[in-house]
């Protein structure tokens, strides 16, 4: 059955790209758009909304847009012949909207964020009728640059999820929904907490571009930076934690694909995700959804509630709320989730409770496993962790939005904007499997088959570590806009912040091991008191702020082949603080199996940034784009980001992009103090002329403490970042676009360790004042490189039937061909493509609306992988068993809308629709890969809606 379903999930991934290559081909014969063509509209008064679903069917094109954006709203028709751009305009302008083109036959709806710019641009054309004088689009923001444009189409990748596909995704929260995306690689929160060793002390989720970590993407809300988790994460820096921002505020999501460095400084080396929330509503909103397992477990509900109204000065205020909650999904819920691999002709990763020799060598079970027949599946033989180890946290969330725009006047415009949230999640680690040997006047003494044998054990009577992190997360931003002599201008202050209090229960106390240890336990006698003297808890803090300040002027130059040359300057000044308040026993050494010695800091850091834009038509075929930023950050050199792009349309169905740019990150607040999750112990190390100067222990060994140190040389990182791509829309029902890209990074922040390199690693020797060598420091340092490289495929079609309805379909694809990183320590490049994540990714789905219904198949799939650690050959054991790559495969979700003339709507959405489970042959990964599988199941949600 698995085989059988295993083929069936493959094949459809086949044969849903093979049909769409069909389609396209098809569509590519049927004919082409060589010049803009007017067409016959007859489009009565009516309401907004059917006036822009008769103008899509009469176009053949697609309009996207949030239903509550045109609510409330009529139009008094088109009625003659016009191209399709002015009468998409002279439908929109009048309430203050426009359309942006994501491609050829796909237009976003959005609001106008500058009524001035279109009252300027009506008033400098001919006097003629109010609706003759709308001759084309509003210009409006984009992603990847910061001149108005009026398609996404530009000189570098711009990918844009509207809360339409949102809702038919049927994902509960960012994280699974940016997860899935191709290109984008996930941080769960489980993999995040792993850095806390035997405490989950980080727990946030993020994903990030092209395998390149937090630290190389850039987050944006509403165009404005965002604060990084309050609590920091050692490996990846800096992580916006995803769960802040709920989908039920959501209008779209940019994804730049590509460095953006010239445009929005530091941390851009691979992209920017810019989350654009609601505005501009008239009407309201209430919705709820419920979501479960087949399992019956995992349960999601979510309440929220939109409200928006014209005020009377002519302004627009938007009040936002929702709750929402998810039940923890605990690692024994699910039988695929283990670390034994015998099910796969692979050993049995479980580890060996009982007697064993210093080396960890086997000799005799415990007694209850004997009792129990031996039998490897008792947690008193072997020690299966993944079992006790959390699959998807508990979360839950409270947030509230507030929106309010104004126009003062005819060439001014203000706006505020507050989201507050309340994030708590929850999620527990495994027991903890120690080995200590038994003395002489220990009660189990006697049962030990030798004398200097020691114990393998778990303390399950203690209890598994588990996390309770809140994390606060205020943004608020206030902006002014206007228009002077020909100059449209923008002020904006921001303020964004995150306050994470982490509590981990079930920590052992080092002060009470030494006097309880000898008291525990082995032959299954209540040990319930001694692990009560030993058990403590501790609660880390952690606060992180930004504050902004940006100023942009743009305007248009000059005329010169049908095109107009733009200019954008701009400056910007970003404060940022960064408090970590531990837990007294992590200060004072007082907990075992975590941090420890961690001190309290608060420190901060400012830094300003002058910017430019130029857009420059060469051609009437050929446009370049120019970009370049000077970064200035406090204790750091300044630097200088240039980017270049060119746009190449030979026809109107093609069009040829590139950009080429640097980048660089300098190291944050986050990388300044790195809170290892280490033990300062003493060690020794062989005594070697280097180390001379020494504490000698003997005759050839040094000793030393070996901890955690700062490095206040640490470098910015460096990045150069190449597209080149296509654009083909044979027809207004067709569009794919091919893009390839290259992202090298040079001064990579990386792990120094001078006790395992001292050659390498001198500046972490520390010595007293008379030149003894008394420590050795493990410290972040500049010590890597690395390349990324890859293809991106997107593709859309529409076949629309007067009595059938309309039928679309929308493929993405992503390839990663090559990863590869070097560092001091490893000169040699090593190539990670297709090991930690698969090299192929597609997300697909055809749709189907007729009438007040709209049905849509999802489609994910991701290729094979490699079942061993990059750099490393295949094991014996997997050669062996012919399991060397983990299998491709395939997941299709079904969901269903029926919405009503009266305001109601329901949906009802099935993913994982053929409840595919995980397969994973690497060693003690617990059966599945963290960041592409899906651990639910098959699960059902369903929602409804009420719009007024």
């Amino acid at each position: 059955m698995t085989v059988y379903r295993e083929f069936l999930e493959c094949g459809l991934a086949r044969l849903f790209v093979l049909a769409f290559l069909a389609i396209a081909m098809q569509s590519a014969v049927a004919g082409s758009v060589d010049s803009p063509v007017s067409s016959r509209y007859e489009i009565t008064p009516g309401t907004l909304e059917e006036a822009l679903q008769a103008f899509a069917d009469q176009s053949n094109i697609q309009l996207l847009y949030s239903p509550m954006l045109v609510h409330g709203k009529f139009s008094p028709g088109l009625r003659g012949n016009h191209v399709l751009a002015v009468g998409l305009a002279r439908l929109l302008a009048e309430h203050g909207l426009t359309a942006v083109a994501v491609n050829a036959n796909t237009y976003l709806l959005r609001s106008v964020e500058n009524q001035a710019r279109v009252a300027s641009a009506l008033a400098r054309q001919p006097e003629t009728t109010s609706e003759a004088r709308v001759t084309a689009l509003a210009t409006v923001d984009v992603t990847g640059t910061r001149i108005p444009q009026t398609s996404l189409e530009l000189s570098v990748p711009v990918t844009v999820i509207t809360a339409d596909e949102i809702e038919r995704s049927g994902r509960q929260t960012l994280h699974d929904l940016l997860s899935e995306r191709p290109g984008l690689v996930s941080h769960h929160p489980i993999t995040v907490a792993s850095e806390g060793r035997y405490y989950p002390t980080v727990v946030a989720s993020g994903a990030s571009l092209y395998s390149l970590g937090p630290r190389a993407t850039l987050y944006l809300l509403n165009g404005k930076r965002v604060a990084p988790f309050g609590l920091a994460s050692s490996d990846l820096g800096g992580l916006f934690d995803l769960n802040s921002i709920p989908l039920s505020f959501i209008d779209r999501i940019e994804i730049l694909r590509g460095g953006a460095s010239a445009v929005y400084g530091a941390d851009a080396m691979a992209g920017t995700i810019n989350i654009i929330l609601k505005k501009d509503y008239e009407g309201g909103e209430i919705s709820t959804r419920l979501g479960i397992s087949q399992q019956g477990d995992a349960q999601s509900r979510q309440t929220s509630m939109i409200l928006g109204a014209r005020t009377h000065s002519g302004g627009n205020l938007l009040l936002a709320a929702t709750a929402s909650s998810q039940d923890e999904l605990g690692g024994d819920r699910r039988e695929w989730h283990t670390n034994d691999r015998s099910r796969f002709g692979l050993p049995d990763d479980r580890p060996f409770l009982g007697f064993a020799t210093w080396d960890g060598v086997p000799l005799l079970s415990l007694p209850q496993c004997r009792a129990a027949g031996e039998n490897p599946d008792s947690p008193h033989c072997r020690f299966d962790s993944a079992r006790y180890r959390t699959l998807q946290p508990g979360l839950r969330s409270r947030s509230l939005y507030v929106r309010w725009d104004q126009e003062l006047g005819d060439s001014f415009s203000l706006y505020f904007s507050g989201l507050r949230t309340r994030s708590e999640q929850t999620l527990q680690y495994p027991p903890i499997r120690s080995y200590f040997g038994l003395t002489p006047s220990h009660p189990d003494y006697p049962k030990a088959p030798l004398p200097d044998s020691d114990v393998l054990y778990v303390l399950y009577e203690l209890g598994a570590p588990r996390n309770h992190s809140a994390n606060i997360a205020n943004d608020v931003s206030v902006g002014l806009e206007g228009l002077a002599r020909g100059w449209n201008w923008k002020i904006a202050l921001s303020r964004s912040d995150s306050r994470v209090r982490s509590t981990i229960e079930n920590v052992i106390l080092r002060a009470n091991i030494e006097e309880n240890l000898n008291r525990i336990r082995i032959d299954g006698s209540d040990n319930t008191e001694v692990m009560n003297a030993m058990r403590g808890s501790i609660r880390p803090a952690g606060y992180y702020s930004v504050d902004t300040l940006e100023a942009t002027s743009n305007r248009q130059l000059f005329d010169a082949f049908d095109a107009t040359a733009q200019v954008v300057v701009g400056m910007a000044i970003h404060s940022a603080r960064r408090r970590s308040i531990p837990d007294s026993l992590q200060i004072s050494n007082g907990i075992a199996f975590g941090s420890t010695d961690i001190d309290p800091y608060d420190l901060r850091e400012r830094d300003s940034a002058i910017f430019t834009e130029l857009n420059l038509p060469l051609h009437r075929t050929l446009q370049m784009d120019l970009a370049a930023r000077l970064d200035r950050r406090q204790g750091f050199r300044s630097n200088t980001s240039p980017r270049i792009g060119f746009k190449w349309t030979p026809d109107r169905s093609l069009l040829v992009r590139a950009s080429l740019g640097q980048g660089y990150r300098a190291p944050s607040l986050n990388d300044a103090r790195v809170p290892f999750d280490e033990i300062t112990d003493i060690l020794l190390m062989r005594a070697t002329p280097q180390l001379l100067p020494c504490i000698r222990v003997g005759s050839d060994q040094c000793q030393v403490e070996y901890g955690v140190g700062d490095n206040p040389d640490l470098r910015a990182e460096f990045s150069r970042s190449l597209t080149l791509g296509m654009v083909w829309a044979p027809t207004h029902a067709f569009s794919a676009s091919l893009d390839s890209y290259r992202v090298s990074r040079t001064d990579e922040f990386g792990i120094a360790d001078a006790y395992r390199y001292p050659s390498l690693f001198p500046d972490g020797l520390v010595r007293d004042a008379d030149g003894v060598l008394y420590r050795a420091n493990m410290y972040l340092a500049n010590i890597g490189k690395s390349e990324t490289r890859g293809w991106e495929l997107e593709s859309n079609y529409l076949l629309r039937n007067d009595g059938l309805g309309d039928l679309s379909f929308h493929l993405a694809a992503h390839y990663l061909s090559r990863y590869a990183t070097s560092s001091i320590i490893q000169p040699e490049p090593v190539d990670h493509a297709g090991h930690d994540t698969p090299k192929l990714t597609l997300l697909g789905n055809v749709r189907w609306r007729h009438g007040n219904w709209t049905t849509t198949l999802n489609m994910r799939h991701f290729g094979s992988s490699y079942a061993y650690p990059a750099g490393e050959a295949c094991p014996k054991e997997n050669r062996d068993a012919g399991k060397c790559a983990n299998p491709a495969a395939t997941l299709l979700g079904l969901s269903t809308r029926y919405s009503n003339p009266d305001g109601w709507s329901y949906s009802l959405n099935v993913s994982n629709l053929l409840d595919r489970r995980p397969v994973d042959y690497r060693y003690y990964t617990g059966g599945y890969n963290i960041a592409v599988d899906d651990v639910y199941g098959r699960y059902f949600t369903l929602a409804a809606t009420y719009r007024f």
